[in-house]
């Protein structure tokens, strides 16, 4: 995979990284869907709209990363995320949200998630936190923060 000034990016995985998207509202999941699509290093396996589903689902898929929505029904983010860190040790989780509250960082954060990126972000900076949460470096964006680099959608 290149990055967006046509380099090498040696942090990804030769094989595609293999991703469950759980948020409970479809336009968002397609809108991932969409970005992720464009990039030939990731792999969307699965999709939950659910809290419960998306634990079925990864202990199922046992996928490499999972984008986590913080508010969904059934099972809320956080809890799904403590389970799955329980069961499925080493999975990264970033969590993914509208709501920048400290209170929801700070639940997710507590439950296992490595990183906290809200869904007002561009799609440079979802495959930026998607990258480092992947290689194990923590991602919490604050409104207003700066881009970190990572790799682009193609054709971008």
């Amino acid at each position: 995979m290149k990055d967006r000034d046509g380099k090498s990016c040696d942090a990804m995985p030769a094989r595609p990284v293999r991703l469950l998207l759980c948020d409970d509202q479809n336009l968002v999941r397609a809108r991932v869907r969409e970005i992720l699509a464009r990039v030939p290093s990731f792999e969307v396996v699965g999709e939950a709209a659910d809290g419960r589903s998306a634990v079925d689902l990864a202990l199922e898929l046992k996928p490499d990363l999972v984008l986590m929505d913080v508010s969904m029904p059934k099972l809320t983010g956080a809890e799904a995320t403590q389970q799955l860190v329980a069961h499925l040790p080493g999975i990264r989780i970033l969590a993914f949200s509208a709501d920048a509250s400290a209170e929801h960082v700070n639940q997710m954060r507590a439950a296992g998630a490595r990183g906290y990126l809200l869904k007002t972000g561009h799609a440079e900076e979802l495959l930026a936190a998607l990258t480092k949460v992947l290689a194990g470096e923590p991602f919490f964006v604050a409104p207003g923060s700066r881009l970190p680099d990572g790799p682009r959608p193609e054709g971008r």
